[in-house]
């Protein structure tokens, strides 16, 4: 009894000899506001005709339709069902317009820092259903929208182990990652609509999930005609959340510092499940068949920061505690999709890079994956990408592409909208 008392007494001394307290500082990205007025943003929501994209935004696959959103303008609506030419029907003019999502033939967007549904039924005379009111005071408080970014400094206080070999602590970003959990369940998936893993808006059933800048929001949008907000969640003040993501009844959070998952089966209570954290850098996240796909971008010259250019793929099968499998380096990666055994990562500049894989196996488990460049797309500035069966769509900043996709991976054009 003695001799265990002395250990334990030991121990706690040596724990405490091997730690001490600094305060420490980290420079974060703000966002700078764009302002403007609610009938300003009302007066400015009409149907136009077709005209030329100045911009390209997130993207959108619906029925036969292909959804274009132009940054801060509102969305452009094409008939896709001949995808060799698609033609495009009209301009819907959404002022702060960035992000959508459709549902049974209803559109939902934010304009400025209001939710608003609109009936697309007929593509060329769509109608105001609902404008949900002051939603997004974090995208733009008192109305207005991200146009920018300025530093600003945090100073914390942490401990730091002293006998860890590689200086600071062990949360050092940049030394290693690491999983924090609690717990959850697998269930069925229930979507509607093809977005791309850039996007900050999603359906899951009668549910809108959205994120901001540090938070997880859910509407019910049952009735399109009367959005009700159901749901808030805080989910980090130290990380930029960018992205989400859904898999069965589960949303994947992509962040600045990491992804951050919660169960959403409850729409009104979420739960979170755990998370998994990485250097910081620009983080989108695609989730297939157990899998995590996250590319991880840097870039001094903006918010992401960072030096890591990497993707990262997680197991998600114990989906309370993601464990990394591989990391892969890559060139400037930003969105990305899976289709089958095919990974499309879109490079920027650089254009889209196809890869196959495999999982690799011990006693029944994954443990790793092997990864093959199949074909590298490098004509196009690439942003993110939509997978579909034998084809895939893929927007940059001044385009969007269609390709199909061959057995062998290889990418051949079907059509561009300039």
């Amino acid at each position: 009894m003695k001799s265990s008392l002395f250990c334990i007494l030991l121990v706690s001394l040596f724990s405490f000899a091997c730690t001490k307290t600094e305060t420490v500082s980290e420079t974060y990205q703000i966002p700078i506001y764009q302002r403007s007025t609610e009938a300003e943003a009302e007066a400015g929501l009409q149907q136009k005709a077709a005209e030329n994209i100045q911009e390209f935004g997130n993207i959108y696959r619906y029925q036969d339709y292909l959804l274009v959103n132009e940054l801060g303008k509102g969305i452009h609506i094409y008939d896709n069902s001949n995808p060799q030419s698609p033609t495009q029907i009209s301009f819907m003019q959404i002022p702060g317009n960035y992000d959508l999502a459709i549902r049974n033939d209803v559109l939902f967007v934010d304009s400025y820092d209001d939710l608003l549904s609109l009936d697309i039924r007929d593509p060329n005379n769509i109608q105001l259903l609902h404008r949900k009111n002051n939603v997004f005071p974090q995208y733009h408080p008192s109305i207005g929208r991200i146009v920018g970014y300025k530093d600003t400094t945090v100073y914390y206080e942490r401990d730091v182990d002293r006998n860890w070999p590689f200086g600071g602590s062990q949360e050092d970003n940049d030394a290693v990652f690491q999983t924090t959990n609690a717990g959850g369940k697998v269930q069925n998936p229930n979507q509607t609509g093809i977005g791309g893993s850039m996007a900050r808006f999603t359906i899951s059933g009668a549910n809108l999930y959205t994120v901001d800048q540090n938070s997880l929001h859910s509407f019910n949008i049952s009735n399109a005609s009367q959005i009700q907000k159901v749901g808030d969640e805080y989910v980090s003040f130290m990380a930029e959340i960018e992205t989400i993501f859904p898999y069965q009844n589960y949303v994947f959070i992509g962040s600045t510092n990491g992804v951050f998952i919660y169960n959403v089966s409850n729409p009104a209570q979420f739960q979170y499940v755990s998370e998994f954290t990485h250097a910081r850098a620009c983080d989108p996240v695609y989730v297939s068949d157990s899998l995590a796909f996250v590319t991880l971008r840097s870039n001094t010259n903006q918010r992401c920061i960072g030096t890591n250019n990497q993707l990262d793929v997680l197991n998600v099968t114990q989906i309370e505690s993601p464990t990394l499998l591989q990391t892969f380096g890559m060139t400037s990666p930003y969105g990305l999709g899976v289709s089958d055994s095919l990974i499309f990562i879109c490079e920027g500049e650089h254009g889209v890079k196809v890869f196959d894989f495999d999982k690799i196996y011990q006693n029944r488990q994954i443990t790793g994956i092997q990864l093959n460049l199949k074909h590298h797309q490098n004509n196009l500035n690439a942003r993110d990408v939509i997978p579909l069966k034998k084809s895939i769509l893929v927007v940059g900043p001044n385009t969007v592409k269609q390709y199909s996709v061959d057995k062998e991976g290889k990418l051949n054009l079907i059509s561009s909208i300039q």
